[in-house]
Parts: C-alpha cells; sequence; structure tokens
C-alpha cells in the first residue's frame, strides 16, 4: 500500500516495506474509513455527553472543526460527507432546542464552494420569535452557526510531521509533512476570502505558519483590505528571529488560536525533536501578544483536556514538569513567555469571542451580550500560583445549564 497524500504508513527499516503499525496523519484514514459505522442517534447521544462534559468545565461556545477521526483526507472536496452529517445533527438538534451551549461550525476548506451556497442567514446566530418558548430564556437566539471553513498544512510534534524550516534534531533527513496540495490550498483559502468566509488553518511548525501566512497576505492582495480575521490554529513553533512571524501575522490582520495544555503533552519532547533553541521559541504566547496578534484560547479536545482554567493556568505558570525544558530544572518552560492571569482570562473570553467573530456577543458581561457566563468557587486572579478555581455553575442565555442551579443546590 502506497503512502496516501500527506500521510505516512512508517515501515520496517530492516526492509523499508512492511509496515510497523503506525499511521501518521492522513493515513490515519486507511483504519477509520474501516471502522462500524456509527448510528445518527449514536452520535447524537455523543453529542449530548460532549456538551455536558463542555458545560462541567464551564464552557459555553465551542467551535467546531468536525471528528478528528473522519479528517484525514479532508484536503480532497467531498471527502469528509461526515463533517457535513454532524452538522445536519446539529442543526436538528438546535431546531429541537437540545443544543445545551453554542456552536461555531468550520467544514473543510475543500467544501467552501458548498459553504458559500448556504443561506448567509446560516452562518449566524439566527433569530426566532420562538425562542422564548423553546429555551425560557430572555431573547436568546439559535445556537448554531456556519462560521467558516478550517483546512490542516501539517501534523504533529510527537509524530515528526510538524512541518519545520530545519530538519527534526533526532531525525536529521525528515522536516515533516505538508498534508494537502499548497498551490491548491492558497488557491481555495482565497477564493473562499473572496466568498466572505472566514478561513482557519491548521499551523504548527515554523515552516507551515510561514505558508500559512503567505495565504493570509494574498487574500489581503487580491482580495482588499478588510476584517477577515484569518485564523492560524495553533503557532505552536516560531522561527528565528522570534519577533518576525508574530509581526507578519499582525501586519497580515490575522489572528491566533492557541492551545496552552499542549505544552503538557509536548514537555518531554520539545527540546529532544527540535533542540533546546526552538524548543525556547514554541508556545510563545507573550511574543504574539507584544506583536498585537489577537489571541484565542482552546484545546483541540480530544486530543488533550478541554478544561479551560487548566490551560489558563499553564500559560500562566508554563510549570509542565518537564525535565530538560531549562536551566532551571524546575519545570517551567521558557519563563520569559509567561502570561498574567488577566491575559490567560482574556484568550479565554473576549479574545476567543474576537478571534471567532463574536465580539460583544459573547465573552464577555457587556450589554447586549448573551447572558453567557460561568461560576467559579473563587477568583481567578491567582492563576498560575495555587490550584485553579472550580466550576460551581455554568450559564447559557441565563439559563442555568450545570452545576449548582441554586443557592442552596449541592454539587
Amino acid at each position: 500500500t502506497p503512502d496516501p497524500v500527506g500521510g505516512l504508513i512508517v515501515r520496517d527499516p530492516a526492509d523499508g516495506k512492511t509496515p510497523n503499525g503506525i499511521l501518521r496523519d492522513n493515513a490515519i484514514g486507511l483504519v477509520t474509513a474501516a471502522r462500524p459505522v456509527k448510528s445518527e442517534e449514536e452520535r447524537r447521544e455523543a453529542f449530548k455527553r460532549a456538551f455536558d462534559h463542555l458545560l462541567s468545565m464551564g464552557v459555553t461556545s465551542v467551535c467546531d472543526f468536525g471528528d478528528i477521526d473522519h479528517l484525514a483526507g479532508s484536503h480532497v472536496t467531498g471527502n469528509a460527507e461526515r463533517v457535513w452529517k454532524d452538522l445536519d445533527i446539529l442543526r436538528a438538534m438546535d431546531d429541537a432546542g437540545e443544543l445545551p451551549l453554542r456552536v461555531s461550525h468550520y467544514p473543510p476548506l475543500a467544501d467552501w464552494e458548498r459553504v458559500a451556497e448556504i443561506d448567509f442567514r446560516d452562518r449566524m446566530f439566527r433569530d426566532v420569535k420562538s425562542d422564548d418558548a423553546r429555551y425560557k430564556t430572555y431573547g436568546d437566539r439559535t445556537r448554531l452557526r456556519l462560521a467558516g471553513v478550517k483546512a490542516f498544512l501539517d501534523g504533529s510534534l510527537g509524530a515528526r510531521t510538524a512541518f519545520m524550516r530545519e530538519p527534526y534534531e533526532d531525525d536529521g533527513d525528515n522536516k515533516g509533512v505538508v498534508v494537502c496540495d499548497l498551490d491548491e490550498f492558497k488557491e481555495r483559502a482565497v477564493a473562499a476570502d473572496a466568498a466572505n468566509l472566514q478561513v482557519a488553518v491548521h499551523a504548527i511548525g515554523d515552516a507551515a505558519v510561514d505558508i500559512a501566512l503567505g495565504a493570509a497576505e494574498a487574500m489581503k492582495d487580491l482580495n482588499g483590505h478588510r476584517d477577515r480575521r484569518f485564523r492560524i490554529e495553533h503557532t505552536q513553533h516560531l522561527g528565528a528571529p522570534i519577533e518576525s512571524q508574530p509581526k507578519r501575522i499582525a501586519m497580515a490582520g490575522a489572528v491566533s488560536s492557541v492551545q496552552p495544555e499542549f505544552m503538557r503533552l509536548d514537555r518531554n519532547l520539545a527540546v529532544k525533536r527540535l533542540g533546546r533553541d526552538r524548543a525556547a521559541r514554541s508556545y510563545a504566547f507573550r511574543s504574539l501578544l507584544a506583536s498585537g496578534v489577537p489571541l484565542s484560547g482552546g484545546s483541540d479536545w480530544p486530543i488533550v483536556d478541554a478544561d479551560p482554567l487548566a490551560a489558563m493556568d499553564v500559560a500562566v505558570s508554563r510549570n509542565v514538569g518537564g525535565d530538560d525544558l531549562d536551566d532551571s530544572a524546575d519545570g517551567v518552560w521558557e519563563a520569559s513567555e509567561k502570561l498574567t492571569p488577566q491575559q490567560a482570562l482574556t484568550m479565554y473570553t473576549t479574545g476567543a469571542a474576537h478571534v471567532a467573530i463574536m465580539s460583544g456577543e459573547v465573552g464577555t458581561l457587556w450589554r447586549g451580550a448573551h447572558a453567557d457566563f460561568t461560576v467559579l468557587d473563587r477568583s481567578p486572579e491567582d492563576l498560575g500560583s495555587t490550584k485553579p478555581p472550580k466550576v460551581v455553575s455554568t450559564f447559557v442565555a441565563g439559563k442555568c445549564a450545570w452545576g449548582r442551579c441554586k443557592r442552596d443546590d449541592k454539587l
């Protein structure tokens, strides 16, 4: 079996032919395509369990890029039909008043024309006159929107498939993997932008970030200046000098969605894979902010934990317990990139709303916004120095959706 485009079937080095059981990136689709198919009802129930789990962590809005098991090969038009079927499930749940939180859905970039053909009203949280009857809330809207499109450029650090400018420290002939045709990617990204769609791009390695930036700059040159908020998902490893790519991101009017919890996942890999200098330019949240790049905090769940408070905590402390991250041997990963508690909280509230083009609707308790909020057992102002606060209850549109909903309720 040949390697699929954007994927690797790892083979026994003895003969270079026999698969050793490890599949990377788009090669995973060879297995997921053969799995038994879950029924629509099973998937609907899975959504309900997932939403309840997210509400228990204080999450009131999510950006959904599709089931990871069905995204391998999504660079091919029509190759991610499961994502569209799941969108139908979400629409049905929304119509039945069964969405307990807000969902911004991003189908694959390869299907951008299909997204562009959908009525513009379905790309927003639509006003519905019967909201009060359905949700018993204060003028809520439907909770599902078709927000934009998403593409993948590279893989991950752990698999050595994140696309890097220079070879991996522990694999000198390998710079990573590009998982799509780059000319086709740029053409689609520019076309989707011209259709007024927000474009999000997975870019982990510094070379992948360069490619993403090339697309963002092409959009600006070919389609003109506007507030498009091109999303670079992860922006995980920056090139040298460290301020160069953040400045380009800001100049292009792009935004960055970052996942601090990945630091725990990569804590004992970064130096081995990249060496100390490149590892020090990883998860460079403070450098991004210093260059004026708007940041959104996320999780990439289920790859890592969905808990936003734990993610904020690690963004502030950067104490991930790694053995070889710096000379201080205290487990702190590049202390110069620590955020303040306020900066971390902003990433997961108004910052996340800004990056998702939802400013003023969510992420704030300002007049006119949805009454979506989380009650904590204490203030988050000491994030990074003690254990994170715990969620007491989660409210969506003024209605308690999880937890202790009345003063005398017990968790």
